[in-house]
């Protein structure tokens, strides 16, 4: 059975090309790591998975964020995260998202913004209330996430 925002890997493929995925499968062990390390291991995940767009990467930042998603028992489990942001010379933002130890947790390229609305402009197929709005079954997700 399928529980919404529940427990799932997403991959997100657009012409042949991984654009995003979602690891919310489990909690990641261990802490966070350090900021240079964290940023090492996002260029690593982008090199790997995209080697030729990899190289039009440039780094922007880190936060440290949360995430969550409802485990098995319907109980939310949420959990800090690294969220590593680049920019591409093609104008779009790129991240890769590293749990504790360095698990990732997700990693999305050619992400767009709608500078007019203050939103992502980039469709949302990875986030089950975006596509519950998208289907006319949900409320519209306020900024900045997508317009449904």
């Amino acid at each position: 059975m399928y529980t919404y925002n529940g427990e799932r890997i997403i991959e997100v493929i657009e012409n042949g090309v991984l654009v995003s995925f979602k690891d919310y499968s489990h909690v990641p062990d261990g802490k966070l790591l350090s900021n240079e390390r964290a940023m090492d291991l996002a260029e690593e995940v982008f090199h790997k998975t995209n080697r030729s767009y990899a190289r039009g990467l440039s780094f922007i930042r880190i936060e440290n964020q949360r995430r969550s998603f409802i485990d098995e028992n319907g109980v939310e489990q949420t959990f800090p995260v690294q969220w590593i942001k680049f920019a591409h010379r093609n104008g779009s933002y790129n991240w890769v998202t590293l749990g504790g130890g360095g698990a990732v947790v997700e990693m999305e390229i050619d992400s767009r913004w709608d500078y007019f609305r203050g939103r992502r402009k980039t469709e949302m197929w990875d986030n089950d209330d975006w596509v519950l709005a998208r289907e006319g079954k949900g409320p519209q997700l306020p900024s900045p996430s997508a317009l449904a």
